[in-house]
Parts: structure tokens; sequence; C-alpha cells
């Protein structure tokens, strides 16, 4: 917690310390002035009924308590300044970090615990922080500034006092190393929550077209009773800390009374001392009071620290500046023995090498589970290769810096994303640089011109979240479109005529193959009318190549290719 406090607050560090003086202040005129007032009133006042006295020492402690309450305002608006700085900060940093995460990072963590440590974690540390400041600071001073005053009025009590404290301190010390254990286990069955939930929200459909409503709600209920448990063990320090807490004050009190009565029976102690040691002790008491919540917090805020500096120091970029950055790129791509496996000892990816000149059309074909994708994310850099090397006009990928890397690809993925913004705002990501020329261009070649003077406000229309507004086929040229209007040397498109039919198909892919001839273009397709024009095709089983060359070529020399063709071109008969 120290290193984000650090990390976060060190140009705000005149706020806190102006609170922390603040606090001060506030504890010396509560303690000393204001119980002295008190003090005065009850020996030269009350004791020979004194009234002007006793008047005039009244408005002195009104205006005390009027200080008193200015500085609780002052300190309450520094508190929530330095609260709002710092979780707005810290949210703002892990969003950024997730956006540019890589694949594999991303999976490292998952969407899940990335959720919870973007928002709820940040709460949780914040929220201990001003608790400190504003409540917590407090109880030291008071406890010193008590136990100092105490110490001249009686000893004995004193030292009653100071037992108290030091068993208060140790039983607290005590319960937070046996709380942090337990609210670790208690923020991972938080993060499998949010899984669980995200899982069964964006399932539903299936959940309810395959009748499993019934074994899902049982399967929420299981987990909800093991995060029921988990927060009772996470929550027992603080149940227990209460009730010690006051058995023990209640005892101290006691025998306070008990030591106070002989003082005062043997003239060791007057009678306004011994109900202003009462007083301390009221204020002893409330102080003491916030250890239990204090106990609640610490242990949670502690591990919800330690997420956010794993989530905030993970190096997911390997981003370096000094690496190269600018060239006249032409959009040439090489692969050399390219081996990749998201578990080392099972390669996804095996010695693939194929070679793709400037403004030439790759089209990849191969069934299920070939591995397809993983190639294309892999030649952009979200992986890191286990072997060979992957060359962007000769220039190794590993020696490109990160950003310049990205910005040499537009990529359509497989699944179709939508935002939940506007049309125009989803084709342009949100890049204020595009013109609206280039967004008709995309339109019109994406073939989701079609579909703009379907849309009751053409390019402005907001999409549902999810894009649910719009068909399976409709999301897809979408997606197409903002993978178009980027102006990027190569083009990944992953599936891009899933989900659309035959006509739209074809259209689709005449306007590609027609427009940004000098571009590159690697396109994945399970079809093989879809792909059958490129320059080159790449057939790839099981993570192999087993094939390369053009499709008249392909059908001579490639079993597997020939495979799919004579498979496709029957099932085209029978349509």
């Amino acid at each position: 917690m120290i290193k984000l406090a650090s990390r976060y607050l060190k140009h705000y560090i005149g706020y806190i310390v102006t609170a922390i003086i603040f606090v001060a202040i506030q504890t010396y005129v509560q303690m000393v002035l204001l119980m002295g007032e008190m003090k005065k009133i009850l020996d030269q006042g009350v004791a020979v009924k004194d009234m002007d006295f006793i008047y005039s020492t009244g408005v002195k402690m009104v205006l005390y308590t009027i200080l008193i309450g200015a500085l609780t305002i002052v300190i309450s608006y520094l508190t929530a300044k330095v609260s709002g700085i710092f979780m707005s900060r810290m949210r703002k940093d892990c969003y950024i970090k997730v956006l540019r995460m890589t694949p594999e990072a991303f999976n490292y963590f998952g969407s899940s615990t990335l959720t919870t440590r973007t928002i709820d974690d940040p709460k949780a540390v914040v929220s201990l922080y001003q608790f400190l400041i504003s409540r917590v600071i407090m109880i030291p001073m008071v406890v010193i500034c008590i136990l100092g005053l105490i110490y001249t009025k009686s000893q004995a009590i004193f030292w009653i006092l100071l037992c108290a404290v030091v068993c208060a301190m140790t039983l607290l010390a005590l319960l937070e190393i046996y709380a942090k254990k337990y609210n670790s286990i208690f923020q991972r069955k938080i993060d499998k929550l949010n899984q669980l939930v995200r899982e069964k929200i964006t399932g539903v459909r299936s959940i309810r077209a395959f009748g499993n409503e019934e074994k899902e709600e049982q399967r929420g209920i299981n987990h909800d009773e093991d995060l029921y448990k988990s927060a009772l063990k996470a929550n027992q320090p603080t149940k227990l800390m209460n009730p010690l807490t006051m058995i023990i004050f209640n005892w101290v009190m006691v025998i306070i009374y008990y030591v106070g009565s002989i003082e005062i029976k043997n003239a060791m102690c007057s009678i306004s001392d011994l109900i202003l040691i009462f007083q301390y002790l009221s204020y002893f008491t409330m102080a003491l009071s916030l250890i239990p919540t204090l106990v609640n917090m610490m242990p949670k805020a502690q591990v919800s620290a330690d997420r956010l500096i794993e989530l905030l120091d993970y190096d997911c970029t390997s981003e370096d500046l000094s690496k190269e950055s600018n060239w006249d790129v032409k959009g040439t791509i090489e692969c050399k023995n390219v081996t990749f496996g998201y578990d080392k000892n099972r390669p996804v990816l095996k010695n693939i090498s194929f070679k793709v000149n400037a403004g030439e059309t790759l089209g990849i074909i191969g069934t299920t589970g070939s591995g397809k994708s993983t190639l294309l994310q892999v030649i952009m850099g979200f992986y890191k290769i286990d072997k060979g090397d992957i060359l962007i006009d000769n220039h190794s990928i590993g020696d490109i810096n990160n950003q310049t890397l990205l910005s040499l690809f537009s990529y359509s993925p497989q699944i179709s994303y939508v935002f939940q913004d506007s049309v125009k705002n989803n084709i342009v990501s949100f890049d204020e640089h595009i013109s609206e020329d280039r967004i008709q261009e995309a339109c019109y070649i994406s073939k989701f011109d079609e579909v703009v003077p379907k849309l009751a406000e053409g390019l402005a229309t907001e999409m549902s979240q999810g894009g649910m507004n719009l068909s399976g086929g409709q999301r897809k040229r979408l997606s197409l479109a903002r993978a178009i209007a980027k102006d990027a040397p190569i083009y990944l498109l992953d599936e891009p005529y899933a989900a659309l039919d035959a006509i739209t198909e074809k259209k689709v892919a005449t306007s590609i193959k027609d427009a940004k001839g000098n571009r590159t273009k690697i396109i994945v397709s399970a079809k093989i009318n879809s792909i059958k024009d490129a320059n080159n095709i790449l057939v790839l089983e099981q993570g192999e190549v087993v094939g390369f060359g053009t499709h008249e070529d392909l059908l001579k020399t490639c079993k597997e290719y020939k495979e799919i063709y004579d498979t496709q071109c029957y099932l085209d008969r029978e349509e």
C-alpha cells in the first residue's frame, strides 16, 4: 500500500500533511483546551458559584466547538479531494494497462479479475487511506495526548490504561494477520463470481435453449454458499475485535473506578480531576472503537493493493522506444520456422514458413483448430513465438517498436465486436483523423452501405450493447468496415465472410479484391471459394503447413486441400 501511495500521492503530499496538521490541531483543541475550560468551570466556577465565570468560560467552549467543526469540514474536504484523485488515477492506469495488454497478458489475468482489479480494488485501497487520514490518524494522537494528561493526574490510572492499549494493539496485529489470509481467498472467489455472472449474462440464450436454467441456478447457489463461508471467515476478526475490546476496556473502567475512589479517599486526586479523567476515557474509548473497523478494512485493502501492484507492474507490452519505429513500409511478410504454443509443451503452430510479397493476397485455410486465427495473432505480435522469426520488410517483429508494429496492421477478428456507441465511432474506432470519404469507402467495400439507410439515424445511430440491434451478418460487415477504414499497409481478415449469405459474400469478396490493391492482405476462411483467387493459399493441418501455392497447384499436390474442395463442391451441388 505504501508503494501505491508513493506512486500516486507524491504530488499531493501538501494536502495530506495539511489534513494531518488540522487533525492534530483538532485533537489539541478538543483534548487540552476544551477539557481545560471544563475543569476551570468545575474548580473556579461551580465550586464558588461564580456564574459570570461560568458564562464567560462557556462562551470560550462554544468557540472551541465551532473551531472543531470548521476543522472537521476542512479535513473532510482535503481527504475527499485526495481520495478522489487517488482513485481516479489508479482506475485510469488500470484501464490503460488493460487496453494495452497483449492477449497473452490478458489470458494470464482473465477478464473477471481484471474487472475486479479495475473497479473494486482501487475503492478498497482508497477507502482505507481516507479512513486513515480522517479518522485513524486521530487514534495515536488521542491516545498519546490522553495518556500524557492522565499521567499528570494519576500515575496508577496511566499504567492501567497503557497496559490496556498494549493488549488491544497486540490483539489487532494478530487478528490482522489472520484476516489477510482469508481476505485474499475471498477476493479470488469474488473474481470467480464475476466470471460466473458474465457467463450467465452472455450465455443466457444458450442456457434457455438447452433448458439448463435449474442446473445453472444450482451452480450459482453452490458458489454463493462457498462465497458466504469465505466471507464469514474473512469478517471474523471484526466480529471478534469489537466484543474483545469492549471486554478489555469495560474491565479497565471498573478498575479505574476502584483506583479512583481510593485516590479520592486518600486525597491523592480531586473530584474535578477524576471527572476529567472519565471524560478523557470516553474520548479514549471512542477512538479505540475505530479499531474493529480498521481490522476489517486493512486486510482487504492490503490484498487489493497487492493485486493492483501486480497488474500495474506487469510487463505486458514489452515496449522499447529504442526499437525500430520508422521505415518505408512496403508490407512484405515472411515467417521462418515459427513455432508457438499457449502451453510451451503443446505447440499450436509447428515450423510455419511462408512469404507474402507486398501487395499480394494470401489465403489461409484448414480444419477447425488448425491454428489459423492463432497465426494472425502471432504475426501481429500479440504472443511471443517460442522458435523461429517473423519479418516485416526484413525487419524482425521483435526489433520493431510495439506501437509501430500494431500500426502496420488492420485486423478484423473472427468475432465481430460492436461497441455501445454510434455506428460512425464503431467504424473509425474513435480516430478523428479518418475522413468522411474514407468512412463511405469502407462502408461501400464491406457493403455496410446497404445497412446504413435502414438504420434510424444512419451513421449516427447508437448501437446497443454487443450490437444486438444488428443481425450477425450486419455486425460482420460493420467489423469489416472498421478494418478497411484504417489506413494500414497490411490487412489481416479472420473469417471476413462468416455469417454472410452467398450473394453478399460474393459482393464483399469482389470489393475487397478490387480495392486496396497496393495493400498486403491475409484472409483466413473456411471456404475455398472465398480465397481461391488469392496469389497463394496456405493450408494448415494440426498446426503444420501441409500445402502452399495457388488454387490450381494445391488441387494437384495437396491431399488435404483436395478433400476440403471436394467436400465443399459436393455440398454446393446438393444445395
